[in-house]
């Protein structure tokens, strides 16, 4: 998805950079962004087609939609269907082009309380409790 991406619009897109809301909560961390169009990238396998997880993405979508992102899936098992990503990634690139004004509520700046884990040696760096604490999604 990244490379498809990147060809179509050279933009720099960030991968799993976690996004805050304007008083510093964590609102999501998407697959990739780019931050200057506010257009967010999903990457969604077999496992996001049953119930619990359709409706978190669900969720997701419209938390991005308040926050004034663009989403664009991309599903795993199609990856004949380069096409119709394409199609969805411009669309949402000229829907944000549309918006120039639109307030961003959404930020990438980490708050103090913030536990970067983004490298591997700030994951190795970790102690146990904060490993059990922020390294849980990578875990299970």
């Amino acid at each position: 998805m990244r490379i498809l991406w990147i060809e179509r619009h050279p933009v720099r897109l960030l991968t799993n950079r976690p996004l805050f809301d304007v008083a510093g909560r964590h609102v999501l961390t998407p697959d990739l962004i780019d931050p200057v169009a506010g257009v967010v990238g999903e990457y969604d396998g077999a496992i996001h087609l049953d119930d619990r997880h359709r409706r978190i993405d669900l969720e997701r979508d419209s938390l991005c939609r308040d926050l004034g992102l663009e989403v664009v899936t991309m599903m795993s098992s199609r990856h004949d269907d380069v096409s119709r990503f394409e199609r969805r990634l411009d669309a949402a690139y000229r829907r944000q082009a549309g918006r120039p004004d639109l307030p961003r509520p959404w930020t990438l700046a980490q708050p103090d309380w913030w536990v970067d884990t983004s490298t591997v040696a700030r994951r190795r760096s970790l102690d146990e409790d904060q490993r059990r604490i922020w390294l849980r999604r990578l875990a299970g």
